[in-house]
Protein backbone atom coordinates (compact mmCIF):
# COMPACT_ATOMS: atom_id res chain seq x y z
CA UNK A 1 0.00 0.00 0.00
CA UNK A 2 1.17 3.48 -0.73
CA UNK A 3 -0.04 4.86 2.58
CA UNK A 4 0.10 3.11 5.91
CA UNK A 5 -3.09 2.74 7.92
CA UNK A 6 -3.32 5.53 10.45
CA UNK A 7 -5.39 5.60 13.62
CA UNK A 8 -7.55 8.40 12.25
CA UNK A 9 -8.71 6.49 9.15
CA UNK A 10 -12.30 5.42 9.10
CA UNK A 11 -13.10 1.75 8.60
CA UNK A 12 -14.45 2.51 5.12
CA UNK A 13 -11.19 4.24 4.17
CA UNK A 14 -9.17 1.28 5.38
CA UNK A 15 -11.35 -1.07 3.39
CA UNK A 16 -10.87 0.98 0.22
CA UNK A 17 -7.11 1.09 0.80
CA UNK A 18 -7.02 -2.71 1.06
CA UNK A 19 -9.08 -3.11 -2.10
CA UNK A 20 -6.82 -0.70 -3.97
CA UNK A 21 -3.78 -2.62 -2.72
CA UNK A 22 -5.26 -5.84 -4.10
CA UNK A 23 -5.75 -4.19 -7.49
CA UNK A 24 -2.15 -2.94 -7.51
CA UNK A 25 -0.87 -6.43 -6.65
CA UNK A 26 -2.99 -8.03 -9.36
CA UNK A 27 -1.72 -5.57 -11.92
CA UNK A 28 1.90 -6.24 -10.93
CA UNK A 29 1.34 -10.02 -11.09
CA UNK A 30 -0.30 -9.86 -14.50
CA UNK A 31 2.36 -7.52 -15.89
CA UNK A 32 5.11 -9.83 -14.65
CA UNK A 33 3.27 -12.80 -16.15
CA UNK A 34 3.49 -10.98 -19.51
CA UNK A 35 7.28 -10.98 -19.19
CA UNK A 36 7.30 -14.66 -18.25
CA UNK A 37 5.07 -15.56 -21.19
CA UNK A 38 7.39 -13.73 -23.59
CA UNK A 39 10.41 -15.49 -22.08
CA UNK A 40 8.83 -18.96 -22.29
CA UNK A 41 7.73 -18.25 -25.83
CA UNK A 42 11.33 -17.56 -26.87
CA UNK A 43 12.62 -20.66 -25.13
CA UNK A 44 9.97 -22.97 -26.55
CA UNK A 45 10.62 -21.62 -30.04
CA UNK A 46 14.37 -22.18 -29.76
CA UNK A 47 16.02 -24.75 -32.03
CA UNK A 48 16.97 -26.93 -29.06
CA UNK A 49 13.33 -27.43 -28.10
CA UNK A 50 12.45 -28.41 -31.66
CA UNK A 51 15.35 -30.68 -32.59
CA UNK A 52 13.27 -33.84 -33.01
CA UNK A 53 9.61 -34.60 -33.72
CA UNK A 54 8.75 -35.58 -30.13
CA UNK A 55 10.22 -32.49 -28.49
CA UNK A 56 8.84 -30.28 -31.26
CA UNK A 57 5.34 -31.71 -30.70
CA UNK A 58 5.61 -31.10 -26.95
CA UNK A 59 6.93 -27.54 -27.52
CA UNK A 60 4.10 -26.77 -29.93
CA UNK A 61 1.54 -28.08 -27.46
CA UNK A 62 3.01 -25.93 -24.67
CA UNK A 63 3.16 -22.91 -27.00
CA UNK A 64 -0.51 -23.37 -27.82
CA UNK A 65 -1.38 -23.44 -24.12
CA UNK A 66 0.85 -20.42 -23.56
CA UNK A 67 -0.98 -18.54 -26.30
CA UNK A 68 -4.30 -19.16 -24.54
CA UNK A 69 -2.85 -17.98 -21.22
CA UNK A 70 -1.42 -14.91 -22.96
CA UNK A 71 -4.81 -13.97 -24.40
CA UNK A 72 -6.43 -14.32 -20.99
CA UNK A 73 -3.58 -12.37 -19.41
CA UNK A 74 -4.03 -9.44 -21.80
CA UNK A 75 -7.78 -9.46 -21.17
CA UNK A 76 -7.18 -9.49 -17.40
CA UNK A 77 -4.87 -6.50 -17.66
CA UNK A 78 -7.61 -4.51 -19.37
CA UNK A 79 -10.19 -5.69 -16.88
CA UNK A 80 -7.96 -4.65 -13.97
CA UNK A 81 -7.87 -1.11 -15.32
CA UNK A 82 -11.65 -1.08 -15.74
CA UNK A 83 -12.12 -2.55 -12.28
CA UNK A 84 -9.79 0.02 -10.75
CA UNK A 85 -11.82 2.82 -12.30
CA UNK A 86 -15.05 1.17 -11.16
CA UNK A 87 -13.68 0.84 -7.62
CA UNK A 88 -13.40 4.62 -7.38
CA UNK A 89 -17.20 4.66 -7.37
CA UNK A 90 -17.11 3.01 -3.95
CA UNK A 91 -16.09 6.40 -2.53
CA UNK A 92 -19.52 7.65 -3.53
CA UNK A 93 -21.43 4.90 -1.69
CA UNK A 94 -23.84 6.14 0.91
CA UNK A 95 -25.45 2.89 1.95
CA UNK A 96 -24.54 -0.68 2.81
CA UNK A 97 -26.13 -2.08 -0.35
CA UNK A 98 -23.79 -0.01 -2.52
CA UNK A 99 -20.72 -1.08 -0.53
CA UNK A 100 -21.84 -4.70 -0.64
CA UNK A 101 -22.08 -4.48 -4.42
CA UNK A 102 -18.46 -3.31 -4.66
CA UNK A 103 -17.21 -5.87 -2.15
CA UNK A 104 -18.96 -8.69 -4.01
CA UNK A 105 -17.59 -7.44 -7.34
CA UNK A 106 -14.13 -7.30 -5.80
CA UNK A 107 -14.38 -10.84 -4.49
CA UNK A 108 -15.63 -12.18 -7.84
CA UNK A 109 -12.81 -10.42 -9.63
CA UNK A 110 -10.27 -11.73 -7.10
CA UNK A 111 -11.45 -15.28 -7.80
CA UNK A 112 -11.14 -14.74 -11.54
CA UNK A 113 -7.58 -13.36 -11.30
CA UNK A 114 -6.48 -16.06 -8.88
CA UNK A 115 -7.86 -18.83 -11.12
CA UNK A 116 -6.01 -17.37 -14.08
CA UNK A 117 -2.75 -17.14 -12.13
CA UNK A 118 -3.21 -20.71 -10.88
CA UNK A 119 -3.71 -21.95 -14.46
CA UNK A 120 -0.57 -20.12 -15.51
CA UNK A 121 1.37 -21.59 -12.58
CA UNK A 122 0.18 -25.07 -13.58
CA UNK A 123 1.32 -24.45 -17.15
CA UNK A 124 4.73 -23.33 -15.91
CA UNK A 125 4.83 -26.61 -13.96
CA UNK A 126 4.52 -28.40 -17.31
CA UNK A 127 6.97 -26.13 -19.12
CA UNK A 128 9.83 -26.42 -16.61
CA UNK A 129 10.36 -30.18 -16.97
CA UNK A 130 10.28 -29.85 -20.76
CA UNK A 131 12.87 -27.07 -20.75
CA UNK A 132 15.05 -28.68 -18.08
CA UNK A 133 16.04 -31.37 -20.61
CA UNK A 134 18.08 -28.74 -22.44
CA UNK A 135 20.07 -27.46 -19.50
CA UNK A 136 23.75 -28.38 -19.74
CA UNK A 137 24.95 -29.91 -16.50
Amino acid sequence: MKNGIKDHYREEDIQIMKLESDVENWEASIEFAEKEIHFFNKLLNSPQCNENPDTKKKSLDLLDQLKTIHETNKACLGEILEFSNKLEGMNECEDLQCETYFLNSHEEFRNKIEKHLLRFRALKGRIFPHLSKYIVQ
